[in-house]
């Protein structure tokens, strides 16, 4: 590789980092400036100050915007936890008011408030009681052979499963009887007939309902705020936009630092100029730094146009080279073009002489 294009590229690397550290100053001067003029004010630069206040507070929104995002994220979070953990005490409570139903069912099918129920319940029981029996002769049965005690297994599946049934359904009356003798209205009317059993069950079926209507408030409160949220909730794209805008932002931020600070940079030399009145000696010291490196960068340019221009130069005395080559190349094969069509010419003149004397002939 020719050293002076090893020269060029590390020269513009120099300048690179040059440029680098005085956009870095420009940066810091330019904040700080307007820093200054936020707080103090200056009609002057009232444009700069507008933008400058204009960014900080897109940047500032944006990130609110994302806190509050943030934020009902983790609600969220918290709030299907709370939901979850509700549910379960919920589905607990029904279970523990089911049982106290049918407790209680059991407990008050003789009295004239559950006559209804009395008779369903009687019905299944003897229906319990006929396939318990069934059960029992089948199990104290002798079996004859394979065959009979296949069949008798067989039946046996089906009459547990009718049992099961059956004692399901039983359950089930208890329980609407239960729940029908607890009703206000039902509780009010047959109370003589209680005995301290049954109120004290009642007692904790009452106990029972209004910790389930508490629940189910509490439910209805998490889940009301959790569709409140959901509905309100930006979406991730729309939050990825707006960390994007915030980058944005904050590059324009930059840029605006470095425009405002280059703005100061010609103002050194000039004395009289208006924007010297928001200077402080500290950046008066920074502007002449940023001129010294500038100097730097215009004595990079110039190292690197003069060798630029060098290897132009060579470049081009390459290519009148090669062409003053090709012309001598050129000008040897019309050279010998030409001794060729000589030499053509003296064996036509040759073949014309010959033919002449054959015709004599």
């Amino acid at each position: 590789m020719d050293e002076r294009k090893k020269s060029i590229r590390e020269l513009e690397e120099k300048r690179q980092e040059t440029q680098g550290t005085i956009n870095e100053i420009l940066v810091k001067l330019g904040e700080n400036l307007l820093i200054r003029l936020d707080k103090e004010g200056d009609g002057y630069f009232i444009g700069e100050v507008k933008e400058y206040r204009r960014i900080l507070g897109e940047i500032s929104d944006s990130e609110e915007s994302i806190r509050i995002i943030e934020a009902d994220i983790l609600r969220l979070k918290d709030l299907e936890g709370e939901i979850n953990e509700t549910e379960k005490i919920h589905s607990s409570k029904n279970k523990e008011l089911s049982v106290l139903y049918a407790r209680l069912g059991a407990a008050v099918l003789e009295t004239d408030a559950a006559a209804f129920f009395k008779v369903q319940a009687d019905t299944l029981v003897q229906k319990i009681q006929s396939l318990e029996d069934r059960l029992r002769e089948l199990d104290e049965g002798k079996h004859i052979n394979i065959f009979t005690w296949i069949g008798n297994n067989t039946q046996g599946m089906v009459l547990r499963s009718m049992v099961s049934k059956s004692q399901a359904g039983l359950e089930r009356v208890y329980i609407a009887a239960g729940e029908k003798i607890s009703s206000p209205g039902a509780q009010e009317m047959a109370e003589d007939q209680y005995n301290p059993l049954v109120m004290e069950i009642l007692d904790r079926v009452s106990t029972m309902r209004q910790e389930l209507t508490e629940l189910n408030q509490s439910l209805g409160q998490l889940r009301s705020e959790r569709r409140k949220i959901n509905d309100a909730l930006i979406p991730v794209k729309k939050t990825k936009d707006l960390e994007r805008h915030i980058i944005h932002a904050r590059e324009q931020l930059l840029s605006l630092y470095v425009r405002f600070g280059a703005h100061f940079t010609d103002t050194v030399e000039d004395e009289s100029a208006s924007e010297r009145t928001l200077l402080r000696d500290g950046d008066k010291a920074v502007l002449e730094k940023i001129r010294k490196l500038r100097e730097e960068i215009a004595e990079y340019d110039a190292s690197i146009e003069k060798l630029r221009a060098s290897l132009l130069i060579d470049e081009a005395r390459d290519g009148i080279d090669r062409m003053e080559k090709s012309i001598t190349a050129h000008r040897q094969r019309i050279a010998a073009s030409e001794d060729a069509i000589t030499g053509l010419e003296k064996q036509i003149e040759e073949s014309n002489r010959r033919i002449q004397e054959l015709m004599k002939i």
